[in-house]
């Protein structure tokens, strides 16, 4: 009896886990298909048994026996199997392994939610911590001063809307430790995501950078962006560098090698450039160029790069 109830939980759960590293037959493959994991398939095993562990306990674990075969199935197809094999246990055999609170997470909660994600069967998900680690970095190269940084970044609770241009300094600033935080718990979540097979989306370019750009590059073609929500100047309004100008691709492509060599890539990213606010162009040419600014970024550092 101990054994069955194990076997009914994971008929159900880990029926969603498993994704096919085969190529498919459609359209599919010529956009999104050859985003798959790399990770070798001992240590997605491992990683999915160390989560039945954490789920369920060491005892009842031990009934479990994950395999990842990526020769299983028919190659158009995502495929796993669940039996009770010779030794009495219950053998999970698949083509891959398992696949505004959050900001205050440490690793056990990110823990216990990358858990559910794989146990779910997501295997594609935004990963942005760090962030603001790597474009102090960024700034610091390009001789912004602390005072102008700090003067950008917003509080943690509002970095969201700091990172879509909405606003710019609330309830900032962040601290150095918050910084080496930050980026040392990206570390873990990126690990544990590409051991589960969940491939992470990272952040890229979007044009929106501090007011100090217009001290330090007068000459640059920048807007202003509308105030958003009412917020007074002090809060509101960084600017938006024009796609055509060639700081755009210098910018952009310094953060996402900084934010690549030191998180890695797996070559999807996400960047919104519009997010609640609106462009001060409407024209279609205008918004083409910032859509193909931003995808040069991304195609310049990494050739492989979805956006």
């Amino acid at each position: 009896m101990t054994a069955i109830i194990p076997w009914i939980c994971f008929c159900a759960l880990f029926s969603g886990i498993f994704a096919s590293q085969h190529r498919r037959k459609d359209g599919f493959q010529n956009t999104l298909g050859h985003l798959r994991t790399s990770t070798p398939t001992e240590v997605q095993e491992k990683a999915a048994k160390d989560l039945i562990k954490r789920l369920l306990g060491n005892d009842v674990a031990r009934l479990f026996n994950v395999i990842v075969d990526p020769n299983l199935g028919p190659s158009e197809k995502d495929t796993f199997q669940i039996k009770k094999n010779d030794l009495g246990e219950i053998e999970i055999r698949g083509t891959c392994g398992v696949a505004v609170t959050w900001v205050w997470w440490q690793w056990d909660q990110w823990e216990k939610n990358l858990d559910w994600m794989a146990l779910n069967g997501i295997n594609l998900a935004l990963a942005f911590n760090g962030q603001e680690a790597i474009w102090e970095r960024v700034y610091v190269e390009l001789n912004l001063t602390i005072d102008e940084i700090d003067e950008h970044f917003g509080g943690p609770a509002f970095l969201p809307w700091t990172r879509m241009g909405n606003i710019r300094g609330f309830a900032g600033s962040l601290t150095t430790h918050w910084h080496y935080q930050s980026i040392r718990l990206q570390h873990r979540i990126l690990q544990r995501m590409r051991e589960l097979g969940i491939i992470p989306v990272l952040p890229a370019f979007a044009g929106h950078v501090p007011r100090a750009f217009a001290r330090l590059f007068p000459n640059a073609k920048m807007t202003k962006i509308d105030s958003w929500n009412k917020f007074e100047d002090r809060y509101c309004c960084p600017y938006l560098l024009d796609p055509t100008d060639e700081l755009f691709q210098t910018v952009g492509e310094m953060f996402l090698r900084a934010y690549i060599e030191e998180f890695g890539t797996d070559h999807i990213y996400n960047c919104d450039t519009f997010n609640e606010n609106e462009p001060g162009n409407s024209e279609l040419s205008y918004l083409e160029n910032v859509s193909r600014s931003i995808f040069t970024v991304m195609s310049s550092v990494d050739p492989q790069a979805i956006w």
